[in-house]
């Protein structure tokens, strides 16, 4: 993980209300030149308030894409 602690992401959404997407990536002035990390968050809001959805993404550390379930939920 230590080429994590190099990248600085950007971050970029859109909320409607009920759905929300997030698209991540590298920044250009990230010291970690050849980090490929991309990838999106699909979440829907939920009636209680929590998001639940996917992300699905493409890791440089593995060189594999993964899909996982998620949970979000204020603390």
């Amino acid at each position: 993980m230590d080429g994590v602690k190099q990248i600085v992401w950007d971050v970029e959404g859109i909320f409607d209300g009920q759905f929300l997407r997030l698209f991540w990536h590298p920044n250009i002035k990230s010291a970690n030149k050849m980090a490929t990390d991309i990838g999106v968050y699909f979440y829907q809001r939920q009636g209680d308030g929590t998001f639940v959805g996917w992300s699905v993404g493409y890791e440089f550390e593995d060189g594999k894409v993964h899909c996982d379930q998620d949970t979000l939920r204020q603390v």
